[in-house]
């Protein structure tokens, strides 16, 4: 009750404002042992058990019924083999839920992409997205970035391989009509997380070059590359 009171007062404060919800964030981690891969270290899990994914949706579509509800979740991009495990762990839980009439509505996506250190496949984004529209569900990019440590150490050169590969991928999610849209975690490099975490910072000190404009707010080639996605994007 306690949970469900707290949703429905968030939720029904701006019941009708908002286009969605992102209802739950990142419940799977593989690496823990929980049952169905769940995040188990997850506060909401120690206090509620598995049950408040559920107890979250129901509350939330009681308190705002006309707006989207999502599911939103990290590492489902890449082609390895975990990111793979990831992907079969989610399309398990969404199955799940759905069965047991759960108003989840879509998937949000997160794409923090790793240009220089994890592999991307095409194909395999492809049928991922397919695989959630088979379940009736719609689908957001919602952080989008992609890190460019551990690339060239020409800006110019890692600006070409950030806007082809991020024009790879978007016209992969355009191209499927359950696809929504895209959100970028960030505009500028000049506030991207990717420019503070130790792992993703580059050691001089210069800023990362994984979102669309960078520190001086100038567009990049990855905005002109995500532009021209856009207005390919298929109409559903």
């Amino acid at each position: 009750k306690l949970l469900t009171d707290y949703i429905e007062k968030t939720v029904g404060h701006f019941r009708g404002k908002l286009h969605s919800w992102d209802v739950i964030n990142e419940v799977i981690h593989i690496d823990e042992g929980g049952e169905e891969d769940l995040r188990i270290s997850s506060p909401w899990y120690k206090a509620f058990g598995a049950g408040y994914i559920e107890t979250a949706f129901h509350a939330a579509h009681a308190a705002d019924p006309d707006a989207l509800l999502f599911y939103n979740e990290i590492n489902l991009e890449a082609d390895v083999w975990w990111a793979e495990q990831r992907r079969q762990s989610v399309l398990k839980l969404l199955e799940k839920l759905l069965k047991k009439g759960v108003p989840v509505h879509a998937l949000g996506i997160q794409s923090h992409l790793k240009a220089y250190r994890l592999d991307y496949s095409d194909e395999v984004f492809s049928r991922f997205l397919d695989e959630i529209a088979g379940l009736g569900l719609k689908v957001l990019i919602t952080e989008f970035d992609i890190a460019d440590v551990e690339g060239p150490a020409d800006p110019a050169q890692r600006d070409a391989d950030i806007a082809a590969l991020g024009r790879r991928y978007l016209d992969v999610a355009f191209s499927k009509p359950a696809v929504l849209g895209c959100l970028t975690w960030g505009i500028s490099d000049r506030y991207s997380w990717l420019s503070l975490y130790d792992s993703y910072k580059w050691a001089d000190g210069s800023l990362s070059r994984g979102l669309p404009f960078d520190g001086k707010l100038q567009p990049k080639k990855l905005y002109h590359e995500m532009l021209a996605s856009y207005r390919g994007a298929r109409r559903a």
